[in-house]
């Protein structure tokens, strides 16, 4: 991550980021297109000119307890539509850290331990 609006989650806002790995990177921004507290977060993801990805996070949670999903799918007009059965083992793979990373980075904020399995 490059920079952050300062309106941030605003409908509207955006993070800048760099996509990629290095040397070979993109930077670019996502923007929030949709949010609704403590429930749904849903984010236009870019890496132009390739990539333009329609990301949704969603969480359920009771208690002390929460469960957050990512969907993604392909933006309008995205050549990601033709290409999507090579990508998605890649994006199942990226996804499934970003979960992990982000229950390592909540039990060190809290102090609690989280799932065993991520799935």
């Amino acid at each position: 991550m490059r920079d952050i609006d300062d309106d941030w989650p605003r409908i509207g806002s955006r993070f800048h980021h760099r996509v990629g790995i290095r040397p070979l990177t993109i930077a670019d921004n996502s923007e929030v297109l949709a949010i609704e507290p403590d429930r749904l977060l849903q984010l236009a993801v870019r890496a132009r000119p390739l990539i333009s990805d329609v990301v949704t996070f969603t969480l359920l949670g009771q208690g002390g307890r929460c469960v957050v999903s990512i969907e993604e799918e392909p933006g309008p007009g995205a050549i990601g539509n033709l290409v999507r059965p090579l990508f998605d083992p890649f994006n199942h793979m990226r996804n499934h850290i970003s979960l992990k990373r982000l229950d390592a980075f909540v039990a060190s904020r809290t102090g609690s331990r989280g799932p065993a399995e991520i799935a």
